[in-house]
């Protein structure tokens, strides 16, 4: 059996590294949003000439208000505009 896996041998004694756990911090300001306020994120500099940057940038700030709005009942509304995304709280 030929396989391009390698296997190295049995160890004993090797400490388990510590799990990664996530902060429960977001870095859009989510929590702090009061009723119909909203957010506005600028597309990066490196990105203004890719057209399909601001739709990712869209797409991630959706995702994450819809992650947090799980937890919390919260309901958020996203729009690109002119090179940036705002991010509005509509529940």
């Amino acid at each position: 059996m030929n396989s391009s896996r390698v296997i190295s041998k049995v160890q004993d004694d090797v400490p388990i590294s510590p799990a990664r756990t996530k902060s429960g911090r977001s870095k859009y300001p989510f929590k702090s949003m009061k009723l119909n306020s909203s957010f506005e994120v600028k597309q990066p500099q490196v990105d203004l000439d890719n057209p399909k940057a601001l739709n990712r940038l869209a797409q991630t700030v959706r995702a994450a208000g819809r992650r947090y709005g799980r937890f919390t009942g919260k309901r958020f509304e996203v729009r690109s505009g002119n090179q940036c995304v705002r991010c509005w709280r509509v529940e």
